[in-house]
């Protein structure tokens, strides 16, 4: 369990504080749906 949660903070903990925010959600389900652009222009 400890290992399948570190491999999930190394991919989507982009700012290294060892915890998955709110941008960090958003970013991860934007690229796992297939989203690239920006939500607002």
């Amino acid at each position: 369990m400890n290992q399948m949660i570190k491999s999930i903070l190394s991919w989507g903990d982009i700012s290294g504080d060892q915890k998955i925010g709110l941008e960090e959600v958003v970013r991860s389900l934007r690229i796992t749906s297939g989203v690239v652009e920006p939500a607002i222009k």
